[in-house]
């Protein structure tokens, strides 16, 4: 995991740039097709209407209150990622006020226009989120504490006190398992990154454990819960395996097991939806 953050850097830091840049033309051109735009751009985009501010602005502002509610939601305090989301956001902001720029000429003058202009919007959006994710360098504040937020409530939502006072000897295997490739991953790379998303997957990876053994003492549908808590291993496993193959190949060519373990997490994460299905419904 060390390998793939640190390796390779210039070109990582050049994917993020670029995916950024998508990113906020991506928002820009939502705006412009008048057809509405992203949830979390258009808080942003209605304020810029009565508010002697842009679009860039308010966006900026807005995910500076996100990116201090972080260690509010986290209970603790990374100063690198905070630091590294603030970077990322006055480039952001300042980022959709080019595009909206570059844009100022573009007034669709039909429906179809409108339409067209919208699809081309969500796919180069989509590109950018990608390229910005795939980087592994920052988040934007709106997907980083989108995916703490994501967490908490999906714990919080599918796990009761019972399973959560639940004793079980087997979950503490997650430490045994992840604790060794933590230390193994802190030879190679950035020790407090290793730290944070380590240490998750071997929080995950034992709330899982336990979770599974409790929903096999159920009866009827609370027991369909384990196939929630196995998609969450299947999950986990997936990331140490493509953590691990990073160490050593860290070229994401489709001549490299990297890749392939990186399509083996996209299926295990795929595999979550259909599980977290089934255990909300239990």
């Amino acid at each position: 995991m060390g390998s793939v953050h640190n390796q390779h850097f210039k070109p990582r830091l050049a994917m993020f740039a670029v995916g950024i840049f998508l990113m906020t033309f991506g928002i820009a051109l939502s705006c412009k097709a008048d057809l509405g735009t992203s949830p979390i751009s258009s808080v942003p985009w209605v304020m810029s209407m009565f508010l002697p501010f842009s679009l860039g602005d308010i966006t900026i502002m807005m995910n500076i209150v996100m990116i201090l509610a972080q260690p509010l939601i986290l209970r603790a305090l990374y100063v690198r990622e905070l630091v590294g989301q603030l970077l990322t956001t006055l480039a952001f902001g300042c980022s959709i006020d080019f595009s909206m720029g570059l844009l100022d000429w573009f007034i669709p003058s039909s429906a179809l226009e409108q339409w067209l202009a919208c699809l081309l919007s969500i796919v180069v959006l989509a590109l950018g989120v990608f390229l910005e994710v795939r980087a592994k360098i920052f988040l934007v504040a709106g997907e980083g504490v989108a995916s703490v937020i994501f967490l908490r409530i999906l714990q919080a939502t599918l796990t009761g006190t019972n399973e959560r006072s639940f004793r079980c000897r087997r979950a503490w295997l997650a430490l045994a398992f992840g604790v060794p490739l933590l230390a193994f991953y802190c030879t190679f790379g950035d020790i407090l990154s290793n730290l944070i998303w380590c240490g998750m997957m071997i929080w995950l990876s034992f709330c899982a454990i336990r979770g599974l053994a409790y929903a096999k003492t159920q009866m009827g549908a609370a027991r369909n819960m384990r196939w929630f808590h196995i998609g969450v291993l299947c999950f986990a496993f997936a990331e140490y395996l493509l953590w691990t193959a990073g160490c050593f190949w860290p070229d994401t060519s489709p001549t490299s097991p990297t890749f392939w373990f990186d399509m083996l997490l996209t299926f295990a994460i795929l595999g979550l939806l259909p599980a977290t299905r089934r255990a909300v419904e239990a």
